[in-house]
């Protein structure tokens, strides 16, 4: 019998022969049949994987209707933004399931679309349609996908004809366009041709080719923007999707073309063909909103019905005549009960519409579903309308959109460089640090338990009892953090094995462009637009790219390098060609004469400069003032030393980043033990933890292999730091033993009138109601502002879709191949690595935010309570990221305050904490992003690790708080004596979960109990009394 081993899978061989005939591809594993393939395809390979790091500023993708403006064609702003849009919601049979369940987990119910309701705002379209099943689930899925189909056509038309000007302004572009045109983008940017862009005049036939190309993809991208009708359901990707895969991802393939999904995990993030795009609009609303917060929150005039969804386990229960028994809409998922004025309006409603089964009683309610979902993304859309985003376009999610809005408000002088290389980026990527959750101290109670008993013992002092929990959160913390000063522009990077020469991330030519295209902007007051700072400017029908173009006077720029384009001057002098381009310098001064002409030749007036009269031009005083006040105050320093650069991180006269190695000194470790300053991810071993909770790990089998955790450590080695965080490390005592590298950018806080306007949005929702919706939405635009920068793009995948096992063999045998799964027989779904991944989102800006956030919970540690308060009177219990719970030995923060610090305390406190003195000052500060505001106050805390503690003994207004990681607090009856159980008897306690889950690509119902209270914790070294924590020496 023969073998195959992959990993640790064993496949049975049956035919030995063909199996010897396989040829494996060492780089990238593709398999061929035949020797001669294999050695062919090693020729061109080049591995599974290609990493593309772009060298230039970061810009999103041009609208079609900004491709537009750029050839001239400008469409009103009202019509830019698409109008119409389809609900849908399902319904589902739960059906019962009794198999396949272990002690701790049972199946309770298999989820069988029942039915499906479809509404829109296209024309003829307006009226909820509901679609039920009759037992098939597959025929529901194809008449809510026909239905789609003919709003989507309807739609079009619509659009089509209002937009006929737009098509006709395009094909005169070029007169003898003839029409034959996809319509499709993608199969448009299919047919680009090498000759796009070309900067040199060619051929008759390559002209009308570049010009032909030009008119396709501009006519196929308006024909696909007005196409593709949006199409959305709450919580559908997650949800609505699974539950009806079987049957309506075969019929979307069948039926739609090109079909391209974008999944997370399990859940789809969209959907898209070329006529449809399923969106998922909890996507769009903060974290935990529901459905019927969301209507509320809009303040929709219809609300969500109700229906008894685990009564529905049989579809002949559509036949009932009645309507259930209050009791038959308990559900159990939930824990809830129908309300008895809750069960008589549905009883009205029976009444009312004269229905005679309970299918007419579920088409009322999924109609109900859809009907205001569609008000409220009107709402929604015409918010982000007024920013000037089309919401269901422009992104699939909050994150996407809020990176658009944020770059179309950066001034012309402000941009970020994407990282176009792959040291760096790999730099900043593996010290990305996110918010630390942390347990100080596991347990402090009012009149039981002591502050820092331990330590003042030790001391000789007489410890204070606990006599309050104080948790401060830090106001809008990440977006305070967006506001400090941002690295922009290009970098320069200085490594110690080179001695720290200068190196710029940014060619000379493009330098040397870019200061001239800035003085003249400087020097005439106007805006030019370039590839540093926007997308660069294409001109005429060959798409020519220019250096510079300002849209205000119509002029092109244009820099020449006297090398490169072969002028005669001082900087050629000798030359004859051009050894680098291999052509006489004579041929190279007449293209760039005839590209000259050519531009003129489309109608803008051209101003050049040649680089040897710039560097003319440089030295008068001017021009130099001028170039001195856009250079970092390093720049002119050609090598710097390991001590200049920690000098000049000190003076704020460096700013960017600083690859080092930095620890706490031996004689401050005790004052930073119980908050350790330098924040990183590290493995955790069992002999890391000390020995009283490796004992407990070593009893109960835990932690046989080390985790990966965040920690606060005493040391950081070839740690990257942000040069403000340094500076506050080196200013408390901290000691940097050794410089790798560093990156200096131009600091400039460009996102602070962004936050200034999110945080007005908020003042003005305190003050009026009818705000508070936009006050919300823009709160959730401040939050999500930075997410979108560090996406992990090396996550991402392409999901695809084949009906045949041939053509799913054929996906299989890519060299990106991730995994297969068989949604139905013969429909298979495979999932696959990105071929290329290119790296084009501005990785630095999360990266300093993540920094700052860090900087400023350190601050008020260090800055603030250790200055103000004296370490017998606070003991700090819980950190996550930005906010911190605090023991303290009087009833308030100000009665713990030392008496000789006061009156600094009252000078400085509003730099800390909301001001008080008038209400006026008060309301202001309460949404002032970066200071500290009391989010609870009570008797006790109890933390087992991170993400799990218990905050008791809360007043009216707090009341009692509690987080527990990993299980539902609808399902579980969570008290203060749960907690300190397993904190007394250091056993994990369990909590059960319910809830849906895709299982086999089909949406089931479980019950799950878990070992949720875990006493076990690792982050910090547990002391034998099971409470005090000392910091990990790793």
């Amino acid at each position: 019998m023969y073998l195959n081993l992959y990993e640790d899978h064993f496949s049975y061989i049956r035919d030995f022969k063909k199996y010897a005939k396989s040829y494996g591809c060492p780089t990238c594993g593709r398999k061929f049949k035949r020797a001669y393939n294999l050695r062919y395809h090693k020729t061109s390979c080049t591995g599974a994987v290609k990493f593309d790091y772009p060298r230039r500023a970061y810009n999103g993708r041009q609208t079609i209707f900004e491709q537009l403006d750029d050839v001239g064609i400008h469409v009103n702003r009202e019509d830019r933004f698409y109008p119409y849009r389809a609900t849908y919601d399902i319904e589902c049979l739960l059906k019962p399931l009794s198999d396949q369940n272990t002690d701790k987990m049972t199946w309770e119910a298999v989820h069988e679309l029942l039915s499906v309701s479809v509404c829109s705002n296209v024309p003829g379209f307006t009226t909820p349609k509901c679609f039920v099943s009759e037992g098939d689930p597959a025929v529901v899925a194809n008449k809510m996908l026909e239905y789609l189909q003919k709003m989507s056509e309807a739609a079009y038309e619509e659009l089509k004809g209002h937009f006929a000007d737009v098509f006709e302004q395009i094909k005169a572009l070029y007169p003898d366009y003839d029409g034959s045109s996809v319509t499709s983008e993608e199969h448009d940017d299919n047919s680009t041709t090498r000759e796009e862009g070309n900067d040199q005049d060619g051929e008759s036939d390559g002209k009308k080719q570049e010009k032909r190309t030009l008119i396709r993809k501009l006519i196929g991208r308006l024909h696909h923007h007005l196409r593709q009708l949006p199409v959305i359901g709450f919580n559908s990707g997650k949800y609505d999707v699974n539950a009806m895969k079987k049957v309506f991802l075969p019929h979307l393939y069948t039926q739609q073309e090109n079909l391209r999904p974008i999944k997370k995990d399990n859940s789809f993030m969209s959907i898209e063909t070329d006529h449809l795009k399923f969106l998922d609009l909890v996507n769009y609303v903060a974290p935990g909103f529901s459905y019927p917060h969301l209507l509320k929150a809009y303040e929709c005039h219809e609300t969500k019905g109700f229906f008894p969804y685990e009564w529905m386990d049989d579809l002949r229960k559509l036949d009932h005549a009645q309507l259930p028994p209050a009791e038959a809409f308990y559900s159990r998922l939930r824990g809830t009960h129908i309300s008895p004025d809750d069960y008589a309006y549905c009883q009205k409603v029976w009444e009312e519409c004269d229905m005679k089964t309970m299918k007419d009683f579920l088409i009322w309610y999924n109609n109900k579903d859809v009907v205001p979902m569609l008000e409220a993304i009107q709402k929604m859309v015409d918010f982000y309308k007024d920013l000037g985003i089309d919401m269901l376009k422009d992104g699939i999610s909050v994150p996407g959109l809020t990176l658009k809005y944020l770059f179309m408000n950066l001034k012309s002088n402000e941009y970020f460089t994407l990282v176009g290389n792959e040291e760096v980026y790999k730099l900043f990527k593996q010290n990305i640090v996110g918010g630390p959750s942390i347990i100080f101290h596991r347990h402090h109670q009012k009149g039981k338990t002591y502050i820092r008993q331990k330590e003042m013992t030790d001391s000789g002092k007489q410890p204070k009892l606990c006599q309050k929990v104080i948790g401060f959160d830090a106001n809008a913390l990440y977006l305070w953090a967006l506001m400090q000063d941002m690295p922009t522009g290009y970098y320069i990077r200085r490594q110690a094995d080179k001695e720290f020469r200068e190196a710029y991330s940014a060619p000379r030519r493009g330098r040397l462009a870019t200061e001239w295209l800035d003085w003249v902007a400087h020097s005439r007051d106007i805006v030019i637009r370039n590839k540093f700072n926007s997308i660069e400017k294409r001109i005429g029908r060959r798409q020519v790219p220019v250096d510079g173009f300002c849209s205000a006077t119509g002029e092109i720029f244009q820099f020449h390098g006297c090398f490169w384009h072969g002028h005669d001057c001082c900087l050629t002098e000798g030359l004859d060609t051009n050894p680098r381009r291999q052509k006489p310098m004579a041929e190279s001064r007449e293209e760039a004469k005839e590209m000259t002409e050519y531009l003129r030749g489309e109608g803008y007036n051209v101003i050049e400069m040649w680089e040897c009269q710039w560097k003319e031009l440089k030295r008068t005083k001017e021009v130099c003032a001028f170039l001195d006040g856009r250079k970092t105050p390093t720049e002119n320093s050609y090598k710097m030393s390991e001590k200049k650069i920690l000098l000049d991180v000190r003076k704020d006269a460096f700013f960017g980043v600083v690859e080092c190695d930095i620890e706490v000194p031996e004689h401050l470790r005790a004052h930073f033990a119980e908050m350790p300053p330098i924040f990183k991810n590290c493995d955790i071993s069992i002999d890391d933890i000390g020995p009283f909770m490796k004992q407990h790990a070593e009893t109960h089998g835990i932690m046989s292999k080390p985790r990966r955790s965040l920690i606060g450590s005493m040391f950081g080695q070839k740690i990257l730091l942000a040069t403000p965080l340094l500076k506050w490390y080196m200013d408390h005592g901290l000691k940097v033993t050794r410089v790798y590298q560093v990156l200096e950018y131009i600091p400039k806080k460009c996102f602070e009138p962004f936050g200034q306007k999110v945080s007005d949005a908020r003042r003005a929702g305190d003050k009026d109601d009818k705000k508070k919706i936009i006050a919300d939405t823009m709160k959730l635009i401040g939050n999500s502002a930075y997410g979108k920068t560090v996406t992990n793009k090396e996550k991402q995948s392409d999901v695809c879709y084949c009906n045949s096992a041939v053509a799913a063999t054929q996906k299989i045998n890519s060299p990106c191949f991730k995994k297969v799964s068989e949604v139905v027989d013969g429909f298979y779904e495979i999932e696959t690595g990105k071929r290329t991944i290119k790296f084009d989102l501005p990785l630095q800006i999360g990266f300093f935010v993540y920094q700052y956030a860090k900087l400023r919970m350190l601050q008020f540690y260090f800055d603030f309570m250790l200055e103000f308060v004296d370490v017998s009177d606070f003991q700090y219990c819980e950190m996550d990221t930005d906010s911190a719970y605090i023991a303290i030995s009087a009833d308030s923060l100000e009665d713990v305050i030392k008496p000789h610090m006061w009156e600094r305390y009252e000078n400085e406190k509003h730099l800390w904490f909301p001001r008080t003195d008038d209400p006026e000052h008060a309301a202001y500060d309460k949404r002032t992003p970066g200071l500290f505001k009391e989010e609870w106050s009570g008797d006790a805390i109890v933390g087992l690790c991170s993400k799990t503690y218990y905050c008791f003994g809360g007043d009216d207004k707090t009341k009692d708080k509690f987080s527990c990681k990993g299980v539902s607090k609808r399902d579980n009856d969570i008290t203060l004596q749960k907690y300190l159980q397993v904190l007394e008897t250091q056993k994990s306690g369990q909590g059960v979960n319910r809830g849906f889950r895709v299982r086999d690509n089909q949406m089931l119902t479980y019950t799950q109990t878990r070992d949720a209270f875990s006493y076990f914790y690792p982050k910090r070294q547990v002391q034998d009394d099971g409470v005090t924590t000392l910091p990990l020496d790793i």
